[in-house]
């Protein structure tokens, strides 16, 4: 009897940084940011993803003081957190506070990387053969891979057409976010659609995100 292939697979843990000791930093590229439930306080915080030169993505959670500083800071960017020094609780019987300084540049760009996010809009080059995904689980995929025939960033004509609820393909994503993103963000030089509609939603442009950046772009 054949080896089951789902026997041999490994239980896949997420990568949070720990910093214990002054002086513990971690740095790579901003490639998104995310809400979740911080079993602990009992409340949503938010999440900075890291990508590292060696290619691992970390989790960075938030707290007030890294959430004012990662304010303005877009996917894209250079970014390093160094824990810098611990302060004094303010309250009796709390833990002293650890303080993260953040460390980023407009001018400091992963180009590469912010290339990759537009080439995922895109859709493959021509004589390369794109790859089916749909049956990638989003939870695990590292890189999702663009569907066949995905839209260009040409502009789109704004519609006051009621946009639906939801799409069903990720082509149909892609063409809705084109659309509302004209519509919404005025786009003037369709080159730069992707990286605007990055930094209006903070969002990485990767088809895991499409849902999310649809929604974000509706409330604009």
């Amino acid at each position: 009897m054949a080896e089951d292939v789902f026997d041999q697979l490994e239980e896949v843990k997420g990568n949070w940084w720990k910093y214990e000791t002054v002086g513990d930093e971690i740095k790579g590229t901003f490639i998104n940011k995310r809400r979740q439930m911080n079993q602990l306080r009992g409340e949503e915080q938010w999440v900075y993803e890291v990508l590292t030169s060696e290619g691992d993505v970390y989790n960075v959670g938030g707290k007030p003081g890294i959430d004012n500083q990662m304010a303005h800071i877009k996917p894209g960017q250079y970014i390093k957190f160094v824990f810098i020094e611990t302060r004094k609780p303010t309250k009796p019987g709390l833990n002293a506070a650890k303080i993260v300084q953040v460390y980023a540049s407009p001018k400091l760009v992963n180009q590469v990387w912010i290339d990759e996010q537009s080439a995922a809009m895109t859709g493959p080059s021509e004589g390369v053969s794109a790859v089916d995904n749909s049956g990638i689980i989003p939870e695990l995929a590292d890189e999702a891979t663009p569907e066949p025939g995905a839209p260009t960033t040409g502009a789109v004509e704004a519609t006051e057409e009621e946009e639906p609820p939801f799409y069903s393909t990720v082509e149909e994503k892609k063409e809705a976010i084109i659309r509302i993103a004209n519509k919404k963000l005025k786009i003037e030089n369709p080159a730069s659609l992707e990286r605007q509609v990055m930094e209006a939603t903070s969002l990485a442009f990767i088809d895991t995100n499409l849902d999310k950046i649809i929604d974000k772009l509706k409330e604009l």
